[in-house]
């Protein structure tokens, strides 16, 4: 029996039906069980090597969940060293124990750089709490107040998480940080918000002397780069939670960890790497994932995470970086002190000022934290100059890549 979707759009027969045994077998054959565990979004019951952090967190925002009170909190640290993750985990456990103690608590994620305005950060939380509301009309203060009433009308308090918000700050929406911080003036204890500021840096000194005010008792949370034994536990949870058993031996999950502990601690990294290793043993039809699926899927996993990086650095971090690039490209280490020169040429170039000494070295120092360059001590009989190396990236590769972000700031695409 011909069936309707048959009868109304008959086989091509030009078409080989090998595409659709192709397609079939590869959505039938698999190392991967589910892909739920490895996407990004995905937020485990439990996080390996942050229990310090929750319990930290937990004690700052006790006064809410207990009695209503409004607190802030900052979490600071490099890519993929659990701030997200843990604010997320947090914030769904927060809110089911309000629950139970009879208060209610809500909370919104906001992705600062996907919504990088006030108004946009705004419209996102106030949909929380009414889908249809329109996207034009209402400026930042009529906004606020439609907020405030919806969150009285549901005696709701909110937890709001700004992630990455020293985007705002880049773009000078320092405003709204500050309101949302008075928020609870005029309130009252059943419609607090709360905040969570993430960034990689210090936000304090972005501040204006308002918000810096209000924000300078605020609890920071500190998350350091994982090391490469913390990596592998993290590595070994998404294992279990999305392959089959058997499939990626310990060795393998050792390897992923090592370079991803060469790449600055990067849990989101590791996790990218470990996805696309598992793809790469579906794509050759293996049943297991080997280390030379691993170093495969490392090579191109590298190259689009590097790029996030730097496209996330502000501009003199970008202006060193680039100088790095040129001063590395016929050699595969320059002393600090050779690359200052060069540094400084390519601040005259972008009509930016050579930072020296402390300054100088604190650049260094963050983009070695962030993992886009290595610092190594003189040896001995060399002296005790540093010397400055890149990682499996090509030097004339960074350089076209770091010169298109500095070429966008001119058009105002990317400014800090």
């Amino acid at each position: 029996m011909i069936s309707l979707a048959e009868s109304l759009y008959p086989a091509d027969p030009r078409s080989p039906p090998m595409m659709r045994r192709l397609l079939e077998d590869a959505l039938g054959r698999s190392v991967i069980k589910n892909h739920q565990p490895l996407s990004f979004d995905f937020v485990p019951k439990e996080l390996p090597h942050r229990e310090e952090h929750f319990s930290k967190v937990s004690a700052i925002f006790a006064p809410l969940i207990m009695n209503g009170i409004a607190q802030n909190a900052r979490f600071k640290g490099p890519v993929g060293s659990g701030k997200t993750v843990t604010a997320k985990r947090f914030c769904e456990e927060a809110r089911g124990v309000a629950r139970d103690k009879g208060r209610s608590l809500d909370f919104v994620h906001v992705n600062c750089r996907r919504r990088d305005s006030e108004g946009a950060v705004l419209l996102h939380v106030i949909r929380k709490f009414d889908e249809g509301f329109p996207d034009r009309g209402f400026s930042v203060s009529e906004m606020l107040g439609i907020l405030q009433k919806h969150l009285k009308m549901k005696a709701v308090n909110l937890l709001l998480v700004l992630d990455e918000a020293d985007v705002l700050l880049r773009k000078q929406k320092i405003d709204l940080i500050y309101q949302l911080t008075r928020f609870n003036e005029e309130g009252g204890q059943n419609w607090n918000v709360s905040l969570i500021l993430i960034s990689q840096m210090d936000i304090q000194p972005k501040l204006d002397a308002a918000s810096s005010s209000t924000l300078k008792k605020t609890t920071v949370v500190d998350f350091t780069k994982y090391s490469g034994t913390e990596l592998a536990d993290i590595l070994r949870q998404r294992v279990e939670l999305a392959f089959h058993a058997g499939t990626v031996a310990d060795p393998v999950v050792l390897e992923l960890a090592s370079i991803a502990a060469k790449k600055g601690g990067d849990a989101r990294f590791a996790i990218e790497l470990l996805q696309r290793s598992g793809s790469m043993a579906d794509t050759r039809k293996s049943d297991f994932v080997l280390i030379e699926h691993v170093r495969k899927a490392n090579a191109e996993t590298y190259a689009t995470m590097e790029k996030e990086k730097i496209a996330d650095l502000p501009r003199q971090h970008r202006v060193l970086l680039l100088a790095v690039a040129r001063a590395l490209k016929r050699e595969e280490q320059v002393t600090s002190s050779a690359l200052h020169k060069t540094y400084s040429v390519v601040c005259e170039e972008y009509e930016e000022e050579a930072r020296k000494g402390t300054q100088f070295w604190k650049y260094l120092n963050d983009l070695e934290h962030r993992g886009l360059i290595e610092l190594e001590k003189g040896k001995e009989g060399m002296g005790n100059a540093t010397r400055v190396s890149l990682h499996e990236v090509e030097a004339a590769d960074l350089q076209e890549f770091v010169e298109e972000s500095l070429e966008k700031d001119k058009a105002g695409e990317q400014a800090w």
